[in-house]
């Protein structure tokens, strides 16, 4: 049976492959709180998880070659500097401390109190950044539980997924992934930006896929 699902386009082409869904990695974090005693060991924790992810983006940026090292090097330098963002680093902490929130769920907080300004914004292009805020949070969630955050991809596949981060994009492209289709998204994304630049078609806004 045939289907159609409707999208913008915001990097050019076609592809014919077998759909590869990957799930969503949205945060969908329950209220938790802790006790006091375990406040400054969650801190410590939560910041142990954004010293894996600052590095884990070194180690990648040490890897690219060629053209890659600019294209893909930028975007890891900003998500860098959203990693060290001082707003973003203390709300957290007093989130913890004052609140006594868990790290995840302060993760998620400050993850919506960053995005709503975003999103608050007039110009197209800063609201999109809300990405970029996304995949960074992302990165930290999955360090603090030790997940994977790689994505591996099949030559001939297309992937259908919730969003890309950038320096997937490049990864994505060398393993033969032959499209990418996001349910969420923007044409203005640094992923878009990224995908036109690696001829790669790249799909966005699909909620249906």
């Amino acid at each position: 049976m045939r289907q159609e699902f409707n999208g913008h386009g915001a990097s050019r082409g076609s592809a014919l492959g077998r759909a590869r869904v990957r799930l969503p990695h949205v945060l969908e974090v329950l209220e938790e709180h802790i006790p006091a005693k375990a406040v400054e060991a969650e801190v410590a924790r939560l910041h142990a998880a954004i010293a894996t992810v600052r590095n884990e983006m070194f180690a990648l940026r040490e890897r690219l070659h060629g053209a890659l090292v600019h294209e893909v090097g930028e975007f890891l330098d900003l998500h860098s500097l959203l990693l060290d963002d001082p707003e973003l680093l203390s709300g957290l902490d007093e989130l913890i401390r004052t609140g006594r929130y868990s790290a995840d769920y302060a993760l998620r907080l400050q993850r919506d109190r960053i995005a709503s300004v975003f999103q608050a914004m007039d110009d197209a292009y800063f609201r999109s950044r809300v990405d970029d805020i996304d995949q960074v949070i992302g990165r930290v969630h999955a360090a603090l539980h030790r997940h994977d955050n790689g994505i591996s991809g099949v030559a001939g596949e297309i992937l259908v997924t919730d969003n890309v981060a950038p320096a997937e994009l490049a990864q994505l492209q060398a393993q033969g992934v032959m499209a990418i289709v996001t349910t969420s998204g923007s044409i203005l994304s640094h992923s878009a930006i990224l995908a036109r630049s690696l001829h790669l078609p790249y799909v966005v806004g699909a909620p249906r896929a």
